[in-house]
């Protein structure tokens, strides 16, 4: 149930909606220019939800509601249980099961608590210690509280480069400096074509088919966008093979996208049911290889029989 309140400050990734407050200490909140593209005002978004479901009837939004206490973190109990334990973030449940989200080298330190349903929680750190008097509420633990969440619906944060044709989706997958941001450049300039992500999109599995959506983790505003549309074909960028695209089947389709997706390895309660979602995919999307020479014309060769 989505119910902000009048002076919220929201932005919604992948139907997926947040709201938190600004409190008197902070005059306003820093969000980066590309997460101002996904802002829409209370009022704004109500429209939009309405709008939307006459497109995809039946699916619900889901928002969270974040307040920010400005606080020092708390300790955390003995008692609770650790989910992820990494460089940048962890991820615990305590005692009424609520997820606390804890990046304990950025500045400020902060903390998410969030219940299991994922409807209401806080943020909590040393916020007012902050000379600027403007702050990140979220910081670097946003993608890690999206992933979470994603994760309660079996659906992925994927490093991938996403755009529409067409009003569909094309994604093209690969690790850390394949191309996947110079790809989406070259059709973002040559064709005019809108850019969901450079680097991170989201899939969700929506009214029977798969979307792509675009997110705002990007330092470039001009290469994302808030909209989603239906996945048409899922590419797998690669360098030592000839130019051109090569059809591969479902089950090496499903092994690379494990391996350049945000995988929840740390929930392994909801490992078979991502698994599941991944072998549905792989019956409805074509996966395909790609290779092409910078300064080419990738466009037809993407396109294929479309």
């Amino acid at each position: 149930m989505l119910n902000p309140q009048p002076n919220s400050i929201g932005w919604c990734i992948a139907r997926l909606c947040l709201w938190t407050d600004a409190p008197s200490f902070c005059k306003d909140l820093y969000l980066t220019p590309s997460h101002r593209k996904f802002i829409l005002p209370v009022a704004h978004f109500r429209s939009q939800i309405q709008l939307d479901e006459r497109r995809i009837p039946n699916e619900n939004w889901d928002g969270l509601t974040l307040t920010i206490q400005d606080s020092a973190l708390p300790e955390i109990n003995k008692s609770y249980k650790q989910l992820l334990d990494s460089p940048t973030w962890e991820l615990w449940l305590d005692e009424d099961e609520n997820f606390l989200i804890v990046g304990p080298e950025q500045d400020p330190p902060r903390m998410i608590r969030i219940d299991r349903e994922f409807s209401k929680g806080e943020i909590i750190a040393d916020f007012s210690s902050n000379p600027q008097n403007y702050v990140n509420p979220l910081g670097d633990l946003e993608i890690r509280l999206f992933s979470v969440w994603l994760s309660k619906f079996s659906d992925l944060i994927l490093h991938a480069s996403g755009v529409i044709i067409d009003k569909e989706g094309y994604a093209f997958l690969g690790t850390s400096g394949i191309g996947k941001s110079t790809l989406a450049s070259t059709l973002s300039k040559k064709y005019n074509l809108r850019v969901l992500g450079e680097d991170q999109v989201i899939l969700r599995y929506i009214g029977g088919q798969f979307w792509i959506f675009g997110t705002p983790w990007h330092e470039n505003p001009d290469m994302c966008s808030p909209q989603g549309v239906p996945l048409k074909k899922l590419f797998f960028l690669k360098r030592n093979q000839p130019y051109g695209i090569r059809v591969i089947k479902p089950s090496e389709g499903v092994t690379n996208v494990l391996q350049t997706a945000v995988v929840p390895y740390y929930r392994p309660d909801l490992l078979p049911n991502i698994l599941d979602r991944l072998s549905l995919l792989s019956e409805q999307i074509p996966f395909y290889t790609l290779s092409y020479q910078m300064g080419e014309n990738p466009l037809p060769t993407i396109l294929g029989n479309d």
